[in-house]
Order: structure tokens, then C-alpha cells, then sequence
């Protein structure tokens, strides 16, 4: 969801509608952020996998704020260090990434 509205927020003419989407982005990467943080301990890798994802994201999360909507960003998904130099454009390696864990296979029970 972040992903499809952080690219489709500098398609539109209109900068407030453009301001919309970028928020919609960055509160959505706010909210995987969080949720990934709690699945940690349930799936440690594939969280980080994602965690590092959102920080990817993040940054250009922040600059589609501070352009479309006239002023600084809001807190995005960022990955809690210091705040790389944002972007214009979305990571090359921006796509989502394939989960790598493996599940135990069901045991049947006599």
C-alpha cells in the first residue's frame, strides 16, 4: 500500500491530492513499521527483512511530504537511525522482499 501510493502521489496534477497519497504512504509505513517491530519475536528474519524494506522506503516517504504537502515531514516508517539524504525517486531495490523463513510442516495428530 505505501509502496503504490508513494508512486503514484508525483503522477498527479493536483499537490494536495498528491499531498494525500504521500501521507497515506508515510502513515502506512508508520503502522508496518510498528507491526513488524511486534512480529519480531514471533519471525525474526522475515521482520527484519521487511523492517529493512521501510527503512528503504522511508526516506522518500519524507521528501514526497515536505514537497507535496508545504512543509516538514511526519514521522514515516524510517529505520530509527540518522535520516539518510531523502529522495525523489523510489530505491532501485525497493521491491517488497520474498520471504526467506520456512515453517515447520504440520505434524498429524493420533
Amino acid at each position: 500500500m505505501s509502496k503504490a501510493a508513494l508512486t503514484e502521489a508525483p503522477k498527479l496534477t493536483d499537490k494536495p491530492a498528491s499531498c494525500t497519497l504521500a501521507r497515506l504512504g508515510g502513515e502506512t509505513l508508520a503502522a508496518a513499521r510498528a507491526g513488524l517491530e511486534a512480529g519480531q519475536m514471533v519471525a525474526p528474519e522475515v521482520a527484519k527483512q521487511y523492517l529493512d524494506y521501510v527503512g528503504q522506503l522511508a526516506p522518500f516517504a519524507e521528501k514526497q511530504l515536505t514537497v507535496y504537502c508545504d512543509g516538514t515531514p511526519a514521522a514515516v516508517g524510517g529505520n530509527g537511525s540518522a535520516t539518510p539524504a531523502p529522495r525523489d525517486t523510489l530505491p532501485a531495490a525497493a521491491a517488497a522482499p520474498t520471504p526467506t523463513a520456512t515453517t515447520t510442516p504440520a505434524t498429524k495428530v493420533p
